[in-house]
């Protein structure tokens, strides 16, 4: 039998190339980052390994990415397994936090004040001295438009600019002057007519008409008043349903909303406590859990028709 001889080969020199350097990494350690020890997988399995991964909720054994993989283009397979893991997590917009709404309805002091701004002007200043303006612009309109000062009623409306209550519609027309400017020496006023829409930033409508039903609300907070608060960031409440005077089970209400999947399906109601003695530093609450039920809004049979759902306005 002949005897083995063991012989020298050529070295390739990347494997000559140390381990820290910017050399391409194996695709087995590629792998390892990916958690994926079978090799160059298909890129199903490498998202089903990475979603059991973070299911688990533990990202401490995990390496990071070599940094190499940008630099070899026959990783580009182990860099999508890296992607597919956030395809599970598209980014979106709607994946982004909500600001805060809340609707209110649109009372009779709501109207009636807008009537009474109905005269108001926004009075603009342009001026180099940022001093406090309130009075000298009060003077300068009684001055120029020969009206009484005392019967001008200014409000601060922001950082350079004044709500100005003239005493009649006559004397706002005669200060807004066709729109044109009040010139002094130090200073300049532009004035416009007041709009509910100036300081609105977009419209906005409430297409879906919903029913919402809650139930949790205690017995000695059962009103109108309770439905609202607890709904407004999310609808309008219209209307409750007759049949809730007689119940303190479920508070049904008729509502408005632009997206009834927005309205949580549990919520918590937080009442203020009587105040005790000794608890002048603290308020203290009683919570009660709410469940709520959206329901498409039915209208009312006509001529003995059974009723028709309707889901927007």
């Amino acid at each position: 039998m002949p005897k083995q001889v063991k012989v020298w080969r050529p070295v390739s020199s990347a494997a000559l190339v140390p381990p820290t350097s910017a050399a391409p990494a194996p695709a087995t350690s590629m792998a390892a980052h990916f958690g994926d020890t079978g090799g160059r997988q298909g890129r199903g399995q490498r998202r089903r390994r990475a979603r059991r991964r973070r299911s688990a909720g533990s990202n401490a054994g995990r390496a990071p990415p070599s940094p190499s993989r940008h630099n070899n283009a026959d990783e580009e397979d182990s860099g999508e397994a890296l992607l597919s893991s956030d395809d599970d997590h598209p980014v979106s917009d709607d994946s982004q936090p909500q600001k805060p709404r809340c609707i209110i309805d649109r009372s009779d002091t709501i109207a009636r004040c807008e009537e009474a701004l109905g005269r108001a002007l926004v009075v603009s200043v342009v001026t180099e001295h940022q001093a406090d303006m309130a009075g000298t612009i009060a003077a300068t309109v009684a001055r120029r438009f020969e009206l009484e000062e005392a019967l001008l009623t200014l409000h601060r409306f922001g950082p350079a600019s004044f709500l100005l209550i003239p005493p009649s519609e006559e004397a706002a027309a005669r200060i807004y002057n066709g729109g044109r400017p009040i010139i002094e020496a130090t200073f300049r006023l532009h004035v416009m007519f007041w709009s509910r829409f100036m300081q609105s930033s977009a419209a906005a409508s409430l297409p879906f008409a919903v029913e919402v039903e809650l139930r949790g609300i205690p017995a000695h907070a059962w009103e109108f008043s309770t439905a609202e608060k607890l709904l407004d960031e999310f609808c309008w409440v219209s209307d409750s349903h007759p049949d809730t005077a007689n119940r303190r089970d479920v508070y049904r209400v008729a509502a408005w909303c632009s997206c009834p999947e927005r309205i949580p399906a549990e919520m918590e109601l937080d009442i203020i406590e009587p105040q005790v003695a000794g608890g002048e530093g603290q308020r203290r609450t009683l919570t009660y859990p709410i469940e709520i039920s959206v329901l498409p809004f039915v209208q009312p049979p006509r001529d003995g028709r059974s009723g028709t759902t309707s889901s927007s306005n």
